[in-house]
């Protein structure tokens, strides 16, 4: 037990004449006011049983001890991260020191751990920017080494934290390679390269924003889809968010032949307005078929190529999806590189008829190819519900008494005679 006899050795070496600052100069014990502590301290550690836990005990006391003068295990590790030539570790000092200290590491592990950071060897780039899908265990290097799991407990910690301006799986990335830097929202710079960055989390990615957007002409062919064709088709609209996708499906179904051409006229003036200078007719194919699925791959596809001609100075789109167990990373350019690696982008409800441009472009997030049907979709509109017809109201039939009747007169001679010969009973006629 090497590191128990150092450290009671440390903790109740007596004064010497080489070793002067171990006791006061008096040299008497009860002169330190601290030697009664050292003394019970170093008797515990005497009685320790010879196992593994005592031994990771007293690594984590040798290893407080030795950084005493350094203000201690926090004042090391911050020293450790100032020594990383990484001006987004700077940034981040102070909160990366917290989560360092938190982990449940010995000092060899601690001492790996920044080897690899100083050494900027936690970051697989190739891998990174390699199209198709990568696990974190691909990207990040030692994730799964047993002999260091402090390395899997700091990432996945880290890759939970959006601080300094940059969101969740950015702000991993940026703090742990020296060679990605945060560029401005949304990008970084990874290995000279500028990558566009979308992570979900518990929403999908967003293909949108200050440049990305509907042109001037969105609120005017909002309000003439509302104001025009719910009522022609005798639908009333439900929710006030908008008309989803399934919804002007469900429009074009409903109306009679001869008006669908200038309702898709104006569907496809909407698209345009969204997509400015894009091919939206794939969209509408889909549509007029009442195909959800394919109108909504469409719209993803259309959504992402649109945001690609603006972007023009992204080399790409780094995805990063860490609503799953293991977290994942997948590097591309359009759809075409998804669709080759057996991927293809999904997008969540679609809402094409808003008050707030922002829903006209869906949370997205990317799925095996061969992933399944698209969830079914429920309208949000409704027929109209016809007034009920008013009952009439019932009254009773006038009832005419009924008048005398006057018998004919052969009849009414009759009567007379017969009324004024009657014989009374048991008497004889004369």
């Amino acid at each position: 037990m090497r590191a128990r006899d150092f450290l009671i050795e440390k903790i109740i070496k007596p004064a010497t004449a080489v070793d002067q600052t171990a006791m006061p100069p008096s040299g008497e014990p009860g002169s330190d006011p601290l030697y009664d502590l050292k003394l019970a301290i170093a008797n515990k550690i005497k009685v320790l049983p010879p196992d593994e836990k005592t031994q990771k005990a007293l690594q984590e006391i040798e290893d407080l001890l030795a950084h005493v003068g350094a203000g201690g295990r926090k004042g090391h590790i911050g020293s450790e991260l100032e020594s990383i030539n990484d001006k987004d570790v700077h940034r981040a000092r102070s909160l990366l020191a917290k989560y360092v200290l938190s982990l449940d590491m010995t000092a060899q592990q601690r001492s790996d751990l920044f080897s690899r950071w100083k050494n900027d060897k936690l970051v697989d780039i190739s891998a990174l920017l390699s199209v198709g899908k990568h696990t974190i265990p691909e990207i990040i290097i030692g994730y799964d080494d047993p002999k260091n799991p402090a390395i899997k407990e700091l990432v996945d910690d880290l890759s939970q934290v959006a601080a300094l301006g940059q969101g969740k799986g950015e702000f991993l990335l940026s703090v742990l390679s020296k060679r990605i830097t945060k560029l401005h929202k949304g990008d970084l710079d990874v290995a000279g390269r500028q990558i566009e960055v979308k992570t979900q989390d518990v929403g999908g990615g967003r293909f949108y924003d200050q440049e990305v957007r509907p042109d001037s002409s969105y609120s005017a062919n909002v309000s003439n889809i509302l104001k025009t064709w719910p009522p022609k088709a005798g639908l009333k609209v439900k929710a006030t968010s908008g008309l989803k996708l399934i919804d002007l499906i469900s429009l074009g179904e409903a109306l009679p032949p001869a008006e669908k051409e200038q309702y898709f006229g104006d569907v496809t003036k909407l698209l345009q307005s969204i997509f400015p200078g894009m091919d939206v007719s794939g969209i509408l194919r889909g549509m007029q078929v009442g195909n959800i699925g394919a109108a909504k791959q469409a719209y993803a596809v259309t959504n992402l190529d649109y945001y690609r001609n603006i972007k023009t100075e992204d080399e790409g789109i780094l995805f990063i999806d860490l609503s799953k167990s293991v977290a994942e990373f997948v590097f591309f350019r359009n759809a075409a590189e998804l669709a080759a690696g057996g991927l293809r982008l999904h997008a969540n409800t679609v809402y094409p008829v808003s008050s707030d441009p922002r829903n006209a472009y869906p949370q997205m997030r990317i799925i095996a190819t061969k992933a399944g049907s698209v969830p079914t979709e429920t309208p949000s509109i409704a027929p109209v519900p016809a007034k009920p017809k008013a009952k009439p109201k019932l009254t009773k039939p006038a009832v005419t008494p009924p008048s005398p009747t006057t018998p004919p007169p052969g009849i009414a001679n009759q009567n007379t005679t017969l009324a004024t010969s009657k014989i009374p009973m048991g008497q004889q006629p004369r």
